[in-house]
């Protein structure tokens, strides 16, 4: 496990979880325009930085994929609490669009890991010698 990777993964997860239950409490989403792109967009940083801590070997590409995975399945949770209660949460155009919002939050967090990282080893190489 990374460590390094875990805390900002922790505070991307406790940010988005936090700012959920404010929009719910205060009508954020319904208030802002595009508010629930950009939860979705924190929900894809926090998706690639929990599975970047826990998956040591893998690349930036399945990441990523794996990172759209959990986009999936929390739009197949909404479309499942939409059944179930009888709400109007999903549209087809509306789960695309915030599938897409989740994977701009994973290639975000994908560059500013790989900045990090060089940076980490340029800093470690510059020391070394």
């Amino acid at each position: 496990m990374k460590y390094w990777t875990l805390i900002p993964a922790a505070v991307a997860g406790v940010l988005t979880f936090v700012v959920n239950q404010l929009a719910h409490i205060y009508g954020w989403y319904q208030a802002l325009p595009f508010f629930d792109k950009w939860m979705h967009v924190l929900g894809g940083v926090f998706a690639f930085l929990l599975i970047a801590a826990y998956r040591r070997r893998a690349t930036a590409l399945q990441l990523l994929i794996m990172a759209l995975l959990v986009g999936l399945l929390w739009e197949g949770y909404e479309h499942f609490i939409d059944v179930l209660f009888k709400t109007d949460l999903i549209h087809i155009p509306d789960s695309i669009g915030d599938l897409i919002a989740d994977m701009v939050g994973a290639v975000v967090a994908c560059a500013v890991l790989f900045f990090v990282q060089s940076t980490k080893k340029r800093y470690n190489t510059i020391n070394a010698n």
